[in-house]
């Protein structure tokens, strides 16, 4: 049987959570650069102009022909094709967030988060909400890829979702609620550092020294290795 593609929007619902998997994601990475980001005043960069600019006209592109179903729908129909959708509502009721893409097929899905740079596209918390969007996935299907790739289609991470990713989004959600209650944020010093809009003034930084290259953290073309 040729595979064929079946173009859908899953329905959003209210979209309630308690935390978004970008908050989780940036938490997993580093406490105080998620405290520092809820804190600090938002603004807007060019690069997200543009990224949100590509995400919004994916959007429109995807639904002029979609299919509003729900995700239990869609995987019903993916048994001998695949069923794309894009800003797919995920959640758990504690964790929740817009997927950019999903593809499921006949019980295994792939999700994919789009950045608009190399520089985002190779960030830990970039990779991390690949990983707990898939978590989010699994509760439908039984095997899910999640996938980090730029707006050209360049892969920049790629794993099957395990067990064990599973067990580190709870107990993620877990100690961000303990932080909460205890207003304690540590920070974690690693490669994901280099990256770091507050790296220059990070305590953390200061009181551990400048070699944040941590050499298991780091693969040979790279890449943080998680």
């Amino acid at each position: 049987m040729v595979e064929t593609y079946v173009v859908m929007v899953v329905v959003k619902g209210d979209g309630r959570a308690e935390y978004s998997v970008r908050e989780v994601s940036l938490f997993a990475t580093c406490p105080h650069l998620y405290l520092r980001e809820k804190l600090r005043r938002k603004h807007v960069t060019p690069a997200m102009k543009r990224g949100l600019e590509r995400h919004v006209r994916a959007y429109r592109e995807h639904v002029r022909e979609a299919v509003k179903v729900s995700l239990k729908e869609a995987v019903e129909l993916s048994k001998g094709v695949r069923v794309v959708g894009r800003e797919v509502w995920l959640s758990d009721g504690i964790v929740g967030g817009y997927a950019d893409y999903i593809e499921v097929y006949d019980g295994s899905a792939r999700v994919v988060e789009y950045k608009t740079t190399e520089k985002a596209a190779r960030w830990r918390p970039s990779w991390y909400q690949a990983l707990f969007y898939g978590v989010l996935l699994k509760s439908f299907v039984e095997e899910v890829v999640a996938e980090v790739r730029d707006f050209e289609e360049r892969l920049h991470f790629r794993r099957r979702v395990r067990e064990r990713d599973e067990m580190f989004l709870e107990s993620t959600v877990e100690e961000m609620k303990r932080s909460e209650v205890e207003g304690r944020f540590e920070g974690k010093r690693g490669a994901h550092c280099r990256q770091c809009p507050f790296r220059v003034s990070c305590v953390f930084l200061k009181e551990e020294g400048e070699d944040i290259m941590g050499v298991v953290e780091v693969a040979g073309d790279g890449r943080v290795l998680l």
